[in-house]
């Protein structure tokens, strides 16, 4: 029996191009959706402790339990 042809693994240019279009494209996509879902829960007053950040005199020990408070404002700084 014949061996089969060695297949190459290494990516063409065109086509590691190709990828980091579309990785590049999900990400802008990922980003506005993420946006849009802060913008809604900012607007929600269910959700107003996470608006601003926690005042110590309201929830004394909340910065013991939570090691890296964000707030939505922080959050979109991020996603942008």
């Amino acid at each position: 029996l014949a061996e089969p042809a060695p297949v190459s693994l290494a990516r063409t240019q065109q086509e590691l191009e190709r990828l980091q279009l579309r990785e590049e494209a999900t990400m802008t996509e990922l980003r506005v959706f993420l946006r849009d879902m802060l913008k809604v829960l900012l607007r929600d007053k269910r959700f107003t402790y996470f608006s601003r950040p926690i005042d110590v005199e309201d929830v004394p020990d909340y910065y013991d339990v939570i090691e890296s408070p964000m707030t939505f404002s922080m959050m979109l700084e991020k996603v942008d």
